[in-house]
This record gives C-alpha cells, structure tokens and sequence, in this order.
C-alpha cells in the first residue's frame, strides 16, 4: 500500500516499507524490553515507530525530511517518550544520547548509499550502545558476514566481526517497499555489547590499518604492508604469517597481531 501524501525523494534514497507483517517481524528481532531505549533512524512515515513506541522506556528518532518530521510529531508528538531529532543522522552528535544508559538500541531501513558510513560512526561510538539492527542492501549485509577467505570479505566485515558480532537474520523483497529498489535487501543485526568487542589498542590506527590493506587487496601481503609501513617491518613479520597471501586470507585474530606487532615496532622507532 503506498504512503498517503508522501513523495519519496530520489535524492535522499528514500524507499518507505509498507508492509505491516515485515515491520511487525523487524521490531520482533529487537527483542523489546519496557527498559529499552530505541533510537531510529529515517522512521520514515513511521512503519517501525508505531509498534515500538508503546514497548519501550524512550524512543528517539533522526529523520532529515522536514515533511516526514512533521507527519511522526503530529502523529506521535504527545507522547512524552517520543523524541525527533530533524537532521542528518551522519551528522548527528551522538554524545547528547550517551548519557540515557547502555540499553540503547539501533534500528533503521536506512538509505543504501550511507550504509557503509552508519555502519562505521555506530562502530565508533558502539560505548553508547546495545544493539544495532539495519535493513541493508542484500549484498552489503552478505559483506558484512563474509568469512576469511571469501571475495566478500574486506573492510565491512573485519570491522564489525572485530567490534562486535553481526548476523544476517532475513532477507527482505523489494515488492514491501514503496518505490520498490531494484535489489532484494537483508535485516542484519549487530551485538555490541562489550562482551562482543576484541580488544584492540590504539582502535583509530587499527581501523586505518584495515582500510589500507584492503585498499590494495590485490597485492601480497609483503607488498601491501611495507607500502603502507615501510620495508623494516617485514622482519617482524616473517616468522608469523604468510606474507604471500592476500589482505582477506587473514582471521580476525590475525588482524589484530598483525596491529599488535606493527604498533610495537613502531613504538621502538621512537
């Protein structure tokens, strides 16, 4: 059933889900508690918001339509639970959340052009989360939980296997959407509780470490770190793994050795 009064907007990747039982399954996977608090982004017309606002402590949502703004205030407003940031969720400081407590869960069918940098800001400031469940693009979420070794696995799947632990609960037809995409999407859900996290210190260099070696993918491991860090550290680096393979070839275990050393001989330079 296509939105009353609501023009989707190309530009902002805008595709509303219209089909009440996918809505109804998606709020199921969060597994609601009346503690919970939920934030939203893009509720959109409000598919989600009107099941979960009566299950939870608190709801915020972040929309960057001003019109869809409007309509969830008109419709949902009077609730003291209910709260709308207007804005772009990229853009959106999520310190002013941090303060409500660890309870706090994701949820979003966000626009399939800024998956990758959702994903990211969230990984970033997971400490203020417990929970994030998107609707994504088919064959992103299936980047997202590629195993080592498989052409899908690249800087999706290392960052959210070694910041938290992500599964693919369903898959999602283009037909419950209004307009319809032109690719089949997925509902994955990412645990973020500190008991998913692997420790890795100095957690900016790690990630900048991850984005380059897959930025030359192609290359052999030997090629691809002493370009990025120089030729000293292969020494150290010879004896523990096979630097013949490729960057996608490495565990997530073996990401994080491979940090813990390239940090270490950095730090003996000094």
């Amino acid at each position: 059933m296509k939105p009353i009064n609501l023009r989707p907007q190309k530009s902002l990747g805008q595709n509303f889900l219209v089909d009440q039982n996918i809505a109804r399954k998606i709020v199921q996977s969060l597994d609601l508690q009346p503690e919970d608090i939920i934030l939203e982004i893009g509720p959109g017309h409000g598919a989600l918001t009107q099941i979960i606002l009566p299950q939870v402590k608190q709801y915020i949502g972040v929309e960057l339509d001003h019109n869809l703004a409007q309509k969830l205030i008109e419709e949902h407003g009077a609730r003291e639970t209910f709260q709308l940031f207007t804005q772009d969720f990229l853009e959106f400081d999520l310190a002013q959340i941090g303060q409500l407590g660890k309870r706090i869960k994701i949820v979003g069918n966000i626009p399939y052009q800024i998956t990758s940098s959702v994903i990211f800001k969230v990984i970033k400031n997971r400490n203020y989360f417990h929970q994030m469940t998107l609707m994504i693009q088919k064959e992103v979420a299936e980047r997202v939980v590629a195993i080592p070794g498989s052409k899908a696995f690249g800087i999706l799947a290392v960052l959210s296997q070694t910041f938290a632990r992500p599964h693919q609960l369903f898959t999602v037809s283009p037909h419950v959407f209004y307009p319809k995409p032109k690719v089949t999407s997925a509902v994955v859900q990412w645990d973020l509780e500190l008991g998913a996290n692997k420790l890795v210190e100095d957690e900016a260099g790690y990630i900048q470490m991850i984005k380059k070696l897959f930025q030359t993918r192609r290359k052999m491991l030997r090629n691809s770190i002493k370009q990025c860090y120089g030729a000293g550290i292969i020494v150290s680096l010879a004896d523990k793994f096979d630097l013949r393979g490729r960057p996608e070839q490495l565990s997530i275990d073996e990401f994080r050795q491979l940090w813990q050393i390239i940090r270490q001989v950095g730090k003996d330079k000094i």
